[in-house]
Order: structure tokens, then C-alpha cells, then sequence
């Protein structure tokens, strides 16, 4: 895959994929569980495409790490957990 294509890719994930995830999620009321499932991917998505985004635009930004995104994952999953 180009680098051109692939900055593409993650823009629609950022712009598209990712917000259209959050609004699923709060829109169709699935259970409490689902939602903050689909919130916490949305909201992962965005960040970590994002980064990685500016990252081939701006080689001063780090790459997003599997690892700390990893980690990141169950924090943003109670946090929608219990907003919702």
C-alpha cells in the first residue's frame, strides 16, 4: 500500500470509521456492555490512526504504540462503562 493511500485509510478512519462507531454505539442503545465496547474501538480508533497520521506528516510525532493503546483500551472501556 502507498503512503499516500494509507494516510487516506486512516483519515476516513479518523473522520468516518471511528466517529460513525461512537454514534452506533449511543444511538441504537445496544446493552451497556456493547456500547462501551463500541464506544471504547471508535474512540481507540481515532486516536491511533490519528497518530499515526500525523506521525507520517510531522516525523517529530511519535508513531502510536501497540503497547501503550494496549494499555489505554480497558482505562477508555470503564470510563464509557460507566457513562454509560
Amino acid at each position: 500500500m502507498t503512503e499516500a493511500k494509507s494516510q487516506n485509510t486512516r483519515l476516513v478512519d479518523v473522520f468516518l470509521l471511528g466517529p460513525f462507531m461512537i454514534w452506533f454505539a449511543c444511538a441504537s442503545r445496544p446493552g451497556r456492555v456493547a456500547r462501551a465496547a463500541m464506544v471504547t474501538a471508535g474512540a481507540l480508533t481515532v486516536l491511533y490512526n490519528l497518530q499515526n497520521w500525523l506521525h507520517v506528516a510531522y516525523p517529530t510525532v511519535d508513531a502510536a504504540s501497540d503497547s501503550v493503546y494496549a494499555l489505554l483500551a480497558p482505562v477508555v472501556f470503564l470510563l464509557a462503562y460507566s457513562f454509560s
